[in-house]
Formats: structure tokens, sequence, C-alpha cells
């Protein structure tokens, strides 16, 4: 599935945004996505879902870089991490382990806890997502 979700979002960012971080024509684009890919595919294509995969693209542009070890679950919160050399440390380190080890978990959390503070976000629930597409 790791594989879909990437060529999913990498059909999002070349082909129907051609190429740009976020298209100009707003939520209409990911609306539209969602319809056809629900239809054609079933559950699991909503907005939300669907600017992870964009965002996951856009992590990890090169396809070769993808671990197999790893499953979605990872890739969602690694797409969170904006540090690289981070980012890297961590898929490492749940590569290994066959998952997250629970310090390297605490590890992440804080990190995207900070980088939360950092850019000045404040939810009631702390936890950061992009809205616009």
């Amino acid at each position: 599935m790791v594989e879909s979700y990437w060529l999913i979002g990498q059909q999002i960012v070349e082909h129907e945004q051609h190429g740009e971080a976020r298209s100009d024509y707003g939520k209409g684009l990911l609306k539209a996505l969602t319809v056809r890919l629900s239809t054609d595919f079933g559950k699991g294509f909503d907005e939300r879902e669907l600017r992870k995969m964009r965002q996951f693209y856009q992590t990890f542009q090169k396809r070769d870089t993808l671990r197999r070890e790893l499953t979605w679950s990872h890739y969602r919160r690694l797409i969170s991490v904006e540090n690289e050399a981070a980012r890297l440390w961590y898929m490492n380190d749940a590569a290994y382990t066959k998952g997250m080890t629970p310090l390297c978990t605490i590890i992440l959390l804080l990190h995207l806890i900070h980088a939360a503070h950092a850019v000045g976000f404040h939810r009631g629930d702390g936890l950061a997502e992009q809205d616009e597409v």
C-alpha cells in the first residue's frame, strides 16, 4: 500500500498540479479526486488522506528511498518531520527495529511538539495539519 500511496501522491503533484506544491484552483481538486478514487477503489481516499499522500510524495520524491520495512502509519508520522537528518534517523530506527521503539516514538513526539511550537501553532489537540490544497 505504501508504494500505491506514493504513486497517488505523485499523480496529484505531477499531473493534477503540474509539479506545483499546491494547486491554483483550491480544494476542488482534492474533492474531485476523492469522489473519483472512492468510486473506483472504495474507502480510504478522503481529502485528508489525499493531502497526506501528496505530502508523502513531496517528502520522499525518490521512490527508491522508501523502506519496505515501514508501513503507511510510519510514513504518516515521518512526513511531519521537516529536518531531513532527523527523519532519516527515525526511518532507520523504525526499519531496523521492525517498528518504532518506545524511545524513538517519544523522541519523535517531542520533535513534532517542538516544531509545532516553533511555527507558532496552537490548536486544542496539539497536532499540526495543513488545511490548504
